[in-house]
């Protein structure tokens, strides 16, 4: 089977609970694969420092 994000092969892939897609070791977590379900990961209070720092961001 083949990595989602890079397209190696993997004998032995990884499974992404969240977006339920395969991976390589190297990207086998959630911020390495830039997961669409990401933000099913994260606790609540890290989502919204991760939101507070991205308006400071845009301002």
């Amino acid at each position: 089977m083949k990595c989602t994000k890079c397209g190696k092969e993997e004998i032995l892939p990884f499974r992404c609970a969240y977006c339920n897609q395969y991976f390589c070791s190297a990207h086998r977590l959630p911020e390495q694969h830039d997961c669409p379900a990401i933000h099913l990961a994260r606790s609540p209070v890290e989502t919204s420092i991760v939101e507070s720092r991205a308006g400071r961001e845009r301002s």
